[in-house]
């Protein structure tokens, strides 16, 4: 998958809010849109090479431009919390997700109890209906992918839907989509926000199952990469 049409690559100079960032090229400031809420401080610090994507005009925009990878580490990080939906999505229709295989019909944004749920699985080949959920993740220690690396209340109630799910019967999963290549391990981020973390932890004592899949990034496209192991 292409991580952007038209890419140029600048120096990250602010984070002003959430959603927005200040690059500079040539001597020249210029604001871009940031697709992703976390706090991605480890990422994101002055000087820093970034990629951004220059958009077609659009009334509808405040920005020219999407942030869409930062190099560290003599490599580029695909920060678009948008991309790892996509990914899956694609590699479900191609029956690329060796552990989810066996169903034909995709259907996105599924409403379940509260929440919507990112995917939902059917197929008359396959007992029953299976839930997926996708989480992107960007912050590596030592090899180590990290999830969440801020406290999200929203991520812990997909949990709960979750198991509620799986004890109505269907097949439930998460998926965690680390959008970086340098890691061999995933666990939750108790630190950070435990809540979240044992509630994983719970998830995966009810039957929901828990997938890490590292990515694979080179030339700016990006594609999903093997499973990485879980420590709970």
């Amino acid at each position: 998958m292409q991580l952007g049409n038209n890419v140029l690559t600048a120096t990250f100079k602010s984070r002003p809010n959430r959603y927005m960032i200040i690059a500079q090229r040539h001597h020249v400031e210029f604001q871009c849109f940031f697709p992703n809420p976390g706090r991605l401080n480890e990422l994101l610090t002055p000087g820093a090479k970034i990629a951004v994507d220059h958009v077609p005009f659009s009334i509808q925009r405040k920005t020219r431009y999407d942030t869409i990878a930062v190099k560290t580490s003599n490599q580029w990080i695909s920060i678009d919390s948008r991309i790892p939906n996509k990914l899956v999505a694609e590699a479900l229709r191609l029956h690329k997700i060796p552990e989810l295989q066996s169903y034909d019909r995709v259907k996105s944004e599924v409403t379940f109890g509260n929440s919507r749920i990112d995917f939902l699985l059917e197929s008359d080949r396959a007992k029953g209906r299976c839930l997926v959920e996708v989480k992107s993740c960007t912050l590596v220690k030592d090899g180590v992918g990290i999830f969440p690396d801020a406290p999200t209340m929203r991520g812990r109630r997909h949990l709960l839907e979750l198991i509620s799910a799986k004890r109505r019967g269907y097949r439930a999963c998460v998926i965690f989509v680390i959008q970086r290549h340098d890691v061999s391990t995933f666990k939750p981020n108790y630190d950070t926000d435990v809540d979240f973390s044992n509630t994983l932890r719970l998830a995966h004592n009810r039957g929901v199952e828990l997938y890490a899949r590292r990515c694979f990034i080179k030339n700016f496209q990006i594609s999903l990469d093997g499973l990485v192991k879980l420590i709970l």
